[in-house]
């Protein structure tokens, strides 16, 4: 009769997580949408600041945006990219702050490329 009644409550327990998960899926996903979208957005803010020789406060400032934001895109199949990728926003933050603008916009459209490269994987899981 106990054993009966545990496995009751652990089924319980089990269905209140799995509705409770579904139902907060939704807006995970879209903030985590929103997020690769943002970053790709930045990025691509200051590779045209660099490209144009724009103000050095406001490159630093779309560099570091992107590297926050980017912190907020979680998916468990291109986690590796977003790794590597986020490993590019901080090349071109330290040569930015070195003044090789050069080195900036090449790691900058590494960057990109690959937040590009998730978007599709993303979005066709989803």
């Amino acid at each position: 009769m106990n054993f009966m009644k545990k496995m009751i409550v652990s089924t319980l327990v089990a269905f209140a997580m799995l509705a409770s998960s579904a139902a907060f899926a939704g807006k995970d996903d879209a903030k985590v949408a929103q997020a690769l979208n943002d970053t790709i957005a930045k990025l691509q803010e200051a590779i045209t600041l660099v490209e144009s020789k724009g103000d050095a406060e406001a490159i630093k400032q779309a560099l570091t945006d992107a590297k926050q934001i980017q912190k907020e895109y979680r998916y468990e199949q291109t986690e590796r990219k977003r790794q590597y990728a986020a490993e590019h926003i901080k090349n071109a933050t330290n040569a930015n702050k070195a003044g090789d603008s050069a080195t900036t916009l090449t790691e900058l459209k590494a960057a990109l490329a690959g937040f590009q490269e998730m978007k599709p994987i993303y979005e066709a899981a989803h």
